[in-house]
């Protein structure tokens, strides 16, 4: 049980959801005391249950600094925190832009349908058929019988998780990227399915051509991932229209991770040859990140990108047809001259930056009231006041404000 214990502390502190395993690993052992013949048997099942949480406090504990002046309480105050995020991001989903507080109950699993191989999908769902079948037929076995418990195991634990999230959590963002623990389990259960359905049948035929058309789904799956190299995590299968142009990114927000960014800012060092550029992001936010990502490029190209805030040379930005279509008002100030591109859908661009002042002094009634104005020209909106941040702004500024979740540091009258 060690290896075990040392493993479920690491899963903690990954995660703090990963205290259900551990809660998991406790009730099997209560069962193994419960189902002992012996009582030599019941001390030897007590010990390794004790040995197991005391390797997990321990090495949770040790790898956790944050727990080390009071842990009993930044342990409940991050399962607390688990389902309060301060983070409250607006994201497209279904064709509809909102914060994610206020997403319906559908929205993680209708993620987890469209982001997830089918194949898994229908091989997980046979998995759970059986085991629940198996465990309704008998039990006693689902209980004792190792093989079946660990199976059921694996059922409930996603189950729970998954029922827990969309019943209690009322802030899961950036899809479903915050369970992604449970995709282990999930393919396990769909590896269980695929062994029940090959025994299904005693042909020969049967059981040669399961394997093979599973084979032939994880083939056709991995050469969807390669054909959009290096966006694996754009990845929709065919569940979603993925093939009209510039459909899916009205759609669905398409990236969480901001990968691009690093190749949008390779784009702009070759263009710039052996001379300088300056760069920012849409706004003061996503220039935090474009600076983010300038610390993983060599010395000497780190000289040559210059992250400003305003009056830089190009502006790295998701694309947004209101704002970098042909027709948008604001293309022609801020014409784009490289598109990353992914499943016929534009991911990133490389715009001309505008000057806020320019942009400002167009219509400011109307950027006052533009949501993508809004968002580009640094203007916030809290309550009946409008504010935006004043010139000059400083990188200090930026990685300031952002860890304040973006307070204004100058307020004026628009």
């Amino acid at each position: 049980m060690q290896p075990l214990g040392l493993a479920a502390g690491v899963l903690v502190n990954l995660r703090i959801m990963g205290v259900v395993l551990v809660a998991a690993v406790v009730a099997m052992r209560c069962v193994d005391v419960v189902s002992a013949g012996a009582s030599g048997e019941r001390r030897r099942v007590l010990a390794t249950a004790a040995v197991f949480l005391i390797v997990c406090a321990l090495t949770l504990y040790a790898i956790s600094p944050a727990l080390w002046a009071n842990p009993v309480t930044s342990m409940i105050d991050a399962w607390q925190d688990s389902s309060n995020h301060v983070n409250n991001p607006v994201e497209l989903y279904a064709g509809i832009a909102g914060h994610t507080a206020a997403m319906p109950w559908h929205y993680m699993p209708v993620w987890f349908l469209f982001t997830t191989p089918p194949f898994v999908v229908l091989l997980a769902g046979f998995g759970v058929a059986h085991v629940l079948w198996r465990s309704a037929k008998a039990p006693r076995d689902a209980l004792c019988h190792a093989p079946l418990r660990f199976a059921a195991m694996l059922v409930g634990l996603t189950l729970a998780i998954l029922l827990a999230v969309v019943l209690l959590v009322d802030n899961v963002y950036n899809g479903w990227r915050l369970l992604y623990f449970v995709y282990a389990p999930i393919s396990l259960l769909a590896v269980f399915g695929l062994r029940w359905l090959r025994s299904l049948s005693g042909s020969a035929l049967w059981r040669f051509s399961v394997p093979v058309l599973a084979g032939l789904g994880i083939t056709a799956n991995a050469a969807s991932m390669a054909s959009i190299h290096p966006y694996e995590h754009v990845y929709f299968n065919f569940f979603v229209d993925r093939h009209t142009p510039e459909r899916l990114g009205t759609r669905w927000t398409l990236d969480f991770w901001r990968h691009p960014v690093r190749h949008a800012m390779e784009y702009l060092l070759q263009r710039a040859g052996d001379g300088t550029v300056a760069v920012r992001g849409r706004n003061r936010h996503r220039t935090f990140f474009v600076r983010q990502q300038l610390q993983i490029f060599a010395a000497k190209d780190r000289r040559r990108l210059i992250v400003k805030v305003d009056f830089a040379d190009f502006m790295i930005s998701e694309y947004e047809a209101k704002l970098h279509a042909a027709t948008s008002p604001y293309a022609r100030l801020a014409p784009v001259v490289h598109a990353i591109r992914v499943y016929d859908n534009t991911l990133y661009v490389v715009a001309a930056s505008p000057n806020r002042r320019a942009l400002l002094a167009l219509d400011k009634s109307a950027a006052a009231t533009d949501p993508v104005a809004r968002d580009m020209f640094d203007i916030h909106v809290a309550g009946r006041l409008l504010i935006y941040v004043k010139e000059p702004c400083s990188m200090e500024d930026i990685d300031k404000t952002f860890l304040l979740q973006f307070t204004p540091v100058a307020v004026d009258d628009l």
